[in-house]
């Protein structure tokens, strides 16, 4: 381990060993993609959200702490847990661990926006745990009104009276699987023992980890109060509804849409004024035995499917469907609440995409080397023991070897252009640029008629392996697109670092061409060229853009991270 008190490799999370001046003793694969190599206590110093952390690690290097830990926001869009010990084989040494909790960060920004929704409505609002009736949240106003004073945790179910005691819960949760929601008369206790005459409006909540119950208790000791609480409770309950990230449907029994809130119009793109009380939107909504199943048995179902969305685009749904019944326990209508899956299947998608790419590049490589070592080879051969025959003068009718010798040579060179189209020619070996330098000035010489071509390329070492294939694929297609289609007088291809990007512009004067709106239009005319630079470009996480105009001349421009 190099003198290591501990080895980082077996840490699952980003994990290096640091000294007191904050230089990186060793660091596992996870530390490479997440932090830069330089020294870390500089790192910290350089941007005001890691100051915190900064002085915890302080009081380490000062002795008055063996171990810190602390949530930071390590940029814009990513929130680190970070921790940091003393290691006791080597005190001169500090374990840094950095694990990125950006996904439990959000979901709690957004459960506490909720919860600030909750705790200023005027309505008493509790949710329970139908599994075991413990009280997972009541607002300041149920509190007031059941005299409670202390923590949330002493108010137990048994105050809302028998319907909530621990027997009767599981028939509860029963009917509002059915029904959705129900309303309910009764005398629940407060903590001081005073009972009162109340109305709880109770439904069912399926879209957590868990489901709960949610009830608006209403005093009915206090009629005019009771009605204000009654015209304000649905516009309230609705306000959650229309808060929630998911998209939450309703259909009657004829299938005609009775409910849309904003998530649906965000994920479909349809307003509600555009499907409400209308046919259902989607041209392959559930299954007709999958209706059936949902209204014949009272089930929930779940799914996983793919619809089609205004705009004619597609999105990649994890469905629930569960059936709607009134407080007569008689069915009504279809819930259905779709979360917007696209991007989870599509990072899925791209990540076997990357693994065919490698996959088919090695195997050119492969092929290369095989054509290399293989015909290419014994052709060689085969032309220089015909010229040595021919100089020796050993054959009869020497004139008929020089075509032979001829052709001979010329297939040699095909074979080795295509070994050098399969393989990028020194690209492991020289690196990026001289390689891209090289391909150009091959791509040239094949063309009578090539323009004035400028290199502009800066050495950006902070790309990966995959990264500079990537750019050398790119250039050499669309350099020769250039060469074979534009016919420009002059072309210029520049690749230098912007920020934490890497910058690739490839520019000419020639004749343009008419952009479609998606590049995957022109596969229709067998055009794969600018296709393939795309989805290359996707698979290494960048973008691309493309600029043409008949006459105008086309620019490409490639952004790819820089790790």
């Amino acid at each position: 381990m190099n003198g290591l008190a501990i080895d980082p490799e077996d840490l699952s999370e980003a994990a290096a060993v640091i000294d007191h001046s904050g230089r990186i003793l060793g660091c596992n694969q996870e530390w490479r993609h997440f932090v830069s190599q330089r020294n870390f206590l500089r790192q910290l110093a350089k941007n005001s959200a890691r100051l915190g952390f900064r002085e915890l690690l302080m009081q380490l290097f000062r002795r008055t702490a063996n171990h810190c830990v602390g949530d930071f926001a390590w940029s814009e869009t990513r929130w680190v847990r970070a921790s940091a010990r003393v290691l006791r084989k080597n005190e001169s040494q500090w374990l840094i661990r950095l694990e990125d909790i950006s996904a439990q960060m959000a979901k709690q920004i957004e459960l506490q926006r909720l919860q600030s929704l909750l705790d200023q409505l005027p309505e008493p609002v509790f949710f329970l745990n139908p599994g075991s009736g413990e009280t997972v949240y009541a607002n300041p106003a149920l509190l007031e009104m059941m005299e409670v004073q202390k923590a949330i945790s002493d108010l137990r179910p048994v105050h809302f009276g028998p319907m909530f005691e621990p027997e009767s819960l599981p028939k509860l949760t029963e009917r509002l699987a059915y029904s959705g929601s129900l309303s309910l008369n009764l005398t629940p206790r407060t903590s001081l023992g005073r009972r009162f005459p109340a109305r709880l409006d109770v439904m069912l909540l399926k879209g957590g980890a868990r489901p709960l119950l949610a009830g608006v208790l209403h005093n009915h000791s206090e009629r005019r109060r009771q009605l204000a609480v009654l015209q304000s409770t649905s516009s309230r309950l609705q306000a959650i509804l229309e808060s929630a990230p998911v998209a939450i449907i309703t259909f009657t029994l004829e299938g005609l849409v009775s409910s849309w809130n904003p998530a649906a119009q965000r994920i479909f793109g349809w307003s509600a004024q555009e499907v409400v009380l209308k046919g259902s939107p989607f041209a392959d909504y559930l299954s007709e035995d999958s209706v059936r199943e949902v209204v014949e048995k009272g089930l929930t179902i779940t799914l996983q499917l793919k619809r089609r969305c205004k705009d004619g685009g597609w999105v990649h749904l994890s469905l629930s469907v569960c059936p709607l019944l009134n407080e007569q326990g008689m069915l009504t209508g279809l819930l259905e609440v779709a979360e917007d899956i696209t991007d989870r299947v599509n990072q899925d998608l791209l990540a076997s995409n990357q693994a065919m790419l490698e996959s088919r590049e090695a195997e050119r490589l492969s092929l290369a080397r095989e054509i290399h070592d293989g015909p290419l080879q014994e052709l060689m051969v085969i032309g220089f023991s015909l010229a040595e025959a021919r100089q020796l003068g050993v054959v009869a009718g020497l004139q008929g070897l020089t075509p032979i010798q001829q052709a001979v040579v010329q297939v040699a060179q095909g074979l080795r252009a295509v070994v050098t189209r399969l393989r990028p020619a020194g690209l492991q070996e020289f690196g990026l640029v001289p390689s891209l330098e090289g391909a150009v000035a091959r791509l040239a010489r094949d063309y009578p008629d090539a323009p004035d071509t400028t290199l502009n390329l800066e050495s950006i070492a902070a790309l990966t392996a995959s990264q500079e294939l990537c750019l050398f694929r790119i250039v050499q297609e669309g350099y020769q697109n250039c060469l074979r289609h534009g016919r420009p007088r002059s072309v210029t291809i520049s690749l230098r670092q912007v920020d934490s990007e890497a910058e690739l512009l490839l520019q000419d004067d020639g004749r343009g061409f008419c952009v479609p709106s998606r590049l995957s239009e022109l596969a229709d005319s067998e055009h794969y060229g600018l296709l393939g630079m795309q989805e290359r470009t996707l698979l290494s996480g960048g973008s691309l853009e493309v600029d043409s105009q008949p006459g105008k001349g086309t620019r490409i421009r490639v952004l790819i991270p820089l790790h």
